[in-house]
Parts: structure tokens; sequence; C-alpha cells
């Protein structure tokens, strides 16, 4: 979560760190500011905005800044105080000399901030980031023009004292030559190319013309001046890093013609699939030597732990019962928030697959390490190929489903299932389970996927009309059984993202345990029937509902006509083998709550109050 930006050496670096920004409002889109040196004796001048980055680009521009080699930005998503121009980023020392921008938190802010205020340090904004410039300043004991060695050594000293999740960048107006950067858990990736060097936390915003790049590790500080860059440990140690590859992941991604991101990444779901199989089912067999790493611990492993986090989460739920039976070791689906903290059992017995789209999300990177401590294996299915999760698991299989703009995640989804498919098929073979006729029937429907897949895209009109009938709806239940229930927490979390309205998903058979006293004719239920040996439960549940007066919509084979008798409103699906029906299922609930919530005049890109990449606790 936020964005931080940063540019020495260019011929215009505010331009181009506004041009960052906007890559990276994606990670928060609260407030946003910029610090650069001022002319002559001016010292530093900062520009903080509420709101968006084109509010900051026009701020900018009314500020006239000149043309300054050197800047440093921010694009916020609130943490400690509200969203503001005062708690805006960068923040400033008492005597602004100081520009500071921060990702993470800082767990022993108060007590700083304490010390500090009885030192005479007069804070100006609610924010946990506000002591780092502080803290230096104090360090620095009113030294009027410090020495670079004196500078540094304060800066050192402050970033050592900070304990928690920090990326940091600071810009000192007489060091007007020079960004300083320090990462420990948070991502910061720096880059050298002809127009500068680029600082960024995402490498997305690192500009496509990179001679190269470098992904800072926990405790790396750096130097970053116009021609080079400068990596040492904090406690001035020597460090030697390797450039990394950045191809692909970096400069803007358009929208095609699409009038959002999320609309376009809905429709590129059949490509994605295709992208995740290709080199990988070749004829009636599946290659993935990326796993080798861990093939022997998942051969003998006596139980299975899927780790994640919000929609990932909802893709181990949309896994889990297929894999416990075909592979017979007990298989579990954790939030990583939980499973950190409730102190697991794991040991060498224990295969622990964490799954994320960025692989920077804070709670599934301190859950892979504390399953890491315990020596069980650790394998990483993830979208981004330079993230943290991927280099410190024990190995990794990468969804190849490209840059994902929007916060509410539709493709990543989806190839986080087939992922998971392909990996479950794998374990299968390797604990000698299959028979070569089931791994070709399994590849084959996996191949018929991204067709199907079109064929419901192809059927969008339908769902923009149920959506102009279902938008006075206030209250949405998402019913489902088996892999279905993932599908239904999936569906009411993408109405919720995007829509702002209320929206629960929950196994149907809690239906009478207490969900029932909410099923009003004013309520939608969404019931997702896809799962053969549960239908003719299912079907007791749409009865249920229906003689509640509420309205109901069934997602479910186009040839299962029997549970269909009893609802108004049907989303057909194509056949396929039940356990690649939620990656069937979800579209046309991911394509509904995007229709309902641009009937609604939602920012559905950008929803409210969230970030794509949680990279906080």
């Amino acid at each position: 979560m936020c964005g931080i930006a940063g540019c020495v050496g260019a011929e215009r670096a505010v331009d181009e760190v506004i041009e960052q920004l906007s890559l990276l409002e994606y990670r928060g889109y609260d407030s946003a500011g910029i610090a650069c040196p001022g002319q002559g004796s001016e010292g530093l001048r900062l520009v903080r905005v509420e709101g968006r980055i084109e509010r900051l680009a026009a701020a900018v521009a009314q500020a006239d800044l000149a043309a300054p080699s050197v800047a440093i930005g921010h694009t916020r998503w609130a943490t400690h105080g509200g969203p503001s121009s005062q708690n805006a980023h960068p923040h400033t020392d008492c005597a602004g000399r100081i520009a500071v921008c921060h990702n993470g938190i800082i767990e022993n802010h108060r007590q700083l901030r304490e010390w500090l205020t009885a030192r005479g340090h007069v804070f100006r904004s609610q924010t946990d980031t506000e002591v780092i410039p502080h803290l230096i300043e104090e360090l620095l004991l009113d030294q009027a023009d410090p020495s670079p060695v004196e500078s540094e050594t304060a800066i050192r000293e402050a970033l050592a004292r900070l304990k928690g999740s920090l990326a940091v960048t600071i810009l000192c107006d007489w060091l007007p030559d020079r960004v300083y950067c320090f990462r420990q858990n948070s991502s910061l990736l720096v880059s050298k190319g002809p127009n500068g060097v680029r600082v960024a936390s995402d490498a997305v915003a690192l500009g496509s013309a990179m001679t190269e790049a470098f992904e800072l590790r926990d405790g790396d500080f750096a130097t970053l001046r116009s021609d080079s860059i400068e990596i040492e440990r904090l406690d001035g140690g020597s460090v030697k890093r390797r450039p990394i590859n950045c191809n692909g992941q970096n400069g803007r991604v358009g929208r095609d013609g699409h009038a959002h991101y999320m609309h376009k990444e809905i429709h590129e779901q059949p490509e994605v699939l295709r992208q995740i199989l290709e080199g990988r089912v070749k004829d009636d067999r599946l290659s993935l030597p990326e796993l080798d790493p861990v093939r022997s611990p998942a051969r003998h492993c006596s139980r299975i732990y899927l780790v994640a986090c919000g929609t990932a989460y909802h893709a181990a739920l949309g896994v889990r019962d297929e894999w416990e039976r075909r592979l017979r070791v007990p298989v579990q689906a954790e939030v990583a928030s939980e499973f950190r903290y409730r102190q697991p059992a794991l040991g060498e017995e224990a295969l622990v697959v964490l799954i994320s789209q960025s692989g920077e999300t804070a709670d599934t990177l301190a859950a892979m390490r504390e399953a890491s401590r315990q020596g069980a294996a650790t394998l990483a299915v993830v979208n981004s190929e330079e993230s943290a999760l991927a280099r410190e698991a024990s190995a990794a299989l990468f969804c190849r489903a490209g840059k994902e703009i929007a916060v509410a995640s539709t493709k990543a989804y989806v190839s986080q299932l087939a992922c998971l498919h392909l990996l479950g098929l794998w374990l299968e073979g390797l604990r000698m389970r299959q028979a070569p006729s089931d791994v070709s029937q399994t590849l084959s429907a996996l191949r018929a996927l991204p067709a199907q897949l079109q064929q419901l895209l192809a059927n969008e009109d339908a769902i923009v009309r149920l959506a102009e009938e279902w938008r006075g709806v206030r209250d949405w239940f998402f019913l489902g059984r088996g892999l279905d229930h993932g599908t239904a927490l999936e569906g009411a979390l993408k109405l919720k993202e995007i829509s702002y309205l209320h929206a629960e998903g929950f196994p149907a058979g809690e239906l009478k345990h207490g969900p029932l006293a909410l099923i009003t004719p004013e309520a939608g239920a969404v019931c997702i029937a896809t799962q053969s040996h549960l239908t003719v439960k299912m079907a007791s549940n749409v009865e249920e509902v229906r003689s509640r007066g509420a309205r109901l919509l069934v997602l479910t084979r186009e040839s299962d006509t029997d549970i269909t008798r009893e609802a108004a409103d049907v989303l057909p699906l194509p056949d396929a083998p039940d356990f690649l029906m939620p990656i069937l299922s979800i579209l046309p609930l991911q394509l509904l709550a995007y229709h309902v919530a641009l009937l609604l005049g939602r920012d559905i890109d950008q929803p409210r109050n969230l970030a794509k990449s949680v990279t906080v606790e």
C-alpha cells in the first residue's frame, strides 16, 4: 500500500515523479505529495494535496517549481491519520529542511513522538512517518550545514531506531544532489538509465529506459545520485546486489478501448488461461520443472496448508476440497493474518502453499517466513516474478496474468485457480495417485476453459440487463456449497468492493442457522449450484429463499434445468468437471458486480478506502 517515487538527475524531475506516481496510484489514492530542492537558498519546496494524482499535478503546475533535477513523491493509502493534505507525504522536520516519504508502519512511533515532543519538536500531522524527519533533525544536533558524512550517520542512526515495516526516501536541502533510500519489510526498487536514477515501490514506475535495476533487500541502505546507485547495509557493511529483470513490468498499461481496467481485465481472462497452459501442458503431459526444488518434501508431506489473504484465500477455498479428495492428505485453507499468529505446528512434514498476486502482501510474507523457520517447505503461487514471495519461497509457480491495475482482482483470481489446479495435478502425479486417463481428461478440460470463458463474455448483454433489474437491491447474499462456497465469498467481495453495497457470502447449509432471518422481499440471493453431488441440497436452499420472497438468481450448468425452475433469473454456465466450475462461475459474477457499480456511478478501478497491494498489517 502507498506508492513511493523519486528521481535524481532527470531534466525535469518533478514531471518524472508525477508520471511515476500516476503509475503507482493503484497502491493508494487518499492524498499525494512531492518535494524538491528550491532555487538558490530557498530550501525545499513541498506540494501536497488531498485526493488523486491529477490534483497534485494541477497544484504542482500552479506552484511553478521551475525544473529541479531531484524530486521525491508519494501517493497515500491512509493508516495513521485520515486523508488530508496535512497528513500527505512528504513530511518534514521542524525547520523544513528534511523531507521523507514512507511506506509501511512504524510500530514504535508513539514512543518516539513523545520523546521528540519533550525535546521541543512540533508535529504537524497525525502520521507515524513524521517521526523520521524529526528524529534525523534531533540527531544532527542543530548543525546548520552538516557534512555528507555527518548527515548520513544521523540518517542511518535514525532509521536503526525505527521498528516495523519501512520503505523510505529522504531528501535534505543541503544535499540537493542525492536521495537516500532504505528498505525493511516493504518493497523498494531502484534503477539507472539515460535520464537519471529512479526509485519506486513497484517496478511498473521505474521507467522503460533502464540500463540496470535492483530490488533492495531488507536492511539495504542506498544513496542515489544522478549517475550512480550505491547500496550498502544500514550498518555500513558492503553488499553486492544482482540486477533484476523488469521487462514487461515497467511503463503504463492502457485500457485498450475499455471504460475501466477492471472491465479490460475481465475480458483478458481467456488469454490469461492460454498463457498459463502454454509450455506447461504438452499433449497429455504436465511439465512444471520450476517445482523441482520442492519435489521431495511435496512427495512425502503429511499435510498441506493453503495460505492467503482476500481474493487469493477464496482461490484456496476453490481447490481445497478437490486437493484433499485427490491427494488423501489433510488440506487446510488458512487466512494468512490469522495463520501467522495462531502458532501453527508445522515442521518438515508440512507443505505450505502461499498464494498472492503481488507477492508483497505483508501477512502472507510473514506466514511464509514462519513456515520456513519451522522447517516446512514453502511454495509460492504468485503473479509478480520479482516479488519477495517469489524470491524467498522454496519454489514458485508463476500465474502469468500480466499486470493487474484495477484494485478489485479478477484475472489474477482466475489465474490462481488455474495454477492451483496444475499444482494439484502435479502433486497427484508426484504421489502416484492418478491414472493416465485421469490426467488426459483433466488436461483436456483445462484446455477447453478459454473458449468457455469466451462464450460467457459473449453473454455480457444479458448480465447488463440483469444488473439494471437488480440495481435497487441493497442486501445481497451469495450462497454455495463445497467448492461453490469460495465462489460465493469471491462474488460477494467483488460486489461490495466496487459497488459499496452490503453483500455476504456463506455456505448455503448455514442459511437456516441464522442468516435466513435476513432473507426478505427486499433482499437478493445469488445461489451458485455447480457441484453435481450437492445440487439436490442446493435446490432446497433455493426453495428456502424463494419462499421468503427474496429476488433469486441461480448460476448453474446450462444442462441442469431442475434447480432453475423456481428462479426468475438464471445465468447458465458451460459444462465442465465440477472442480473446474469455480473458474467459469466467477466470471458472470465479476461482470455483474462491474455493471451494478457502473449503474451506481462508483469509482470502479479505485474504490474508496482500498489499495491494490496490502503491504502493511
